[in-house]
């Protein structure tokens, strides 16, 4: 019941931030089989399937959910060195995680993969996390 109340309190800045800023072309779907790494670099994307014109904090979201936050966080202060951009795409990466981790309970759901409760508390555990540090008072010091 927590979980669905720190949700639905983030619902009007879930509706507003598609607004906040100009489209790009995103990925939209890199997890690890995505991206490939040789001799420790890194060397290139597959799957464009899910590419789309979209917010760049949706990538960042996805980069949250796929490998974590830390990583994400990591990826969009080399995204961008102007602290106020960062922070603001921080947020909205957060913000933005809350309806896409929704997406993934739904699909795990249609799916199925409920018999792997793993996936599902994987899910749950993300987005607990995220909607946590949605809440967090000192936002704007965090960086």
């Amino acid at each position: 019941p927590a979980l669905c109340d720190q949700v639905a309190a983030a619902k009007s800045e879930i509706l507003a931030t598609p607004g906040t800023t100009a489209n790009v072309l995103i990925h939209s779907d890199l997890h690890a089989a995505h991206i490939f790494h040789r001799e420790g670099a890194f060397s290139g994307i597959i799957d464009f399937g899910a590419a789309c014109i979209g917010h760049p904090a949706w990538e960042f979201a996805v980069l949250g959910f796929y490998h974590g936050w830390p990583i994400s966080d990591g990826i969009l202060a080399a995204f961008t060195a102007n602290l106020e951009s960062r922070r603001s795409l921080s947020r909205q990466a957060r913000v933005l995680a809350t309806p896409l981790a929704l997406y993934k309970l739904s699909r795990a759901a249609e799916a199925g993969k409920f018999q792997t409760p793993l996936k599902r508390q994987r899910i749950i555990a993300f987005l607990q996390e995220t909607c946590s540090q949605m809440s967090l008072s000192l936002w704007p010091g965090k960086w």
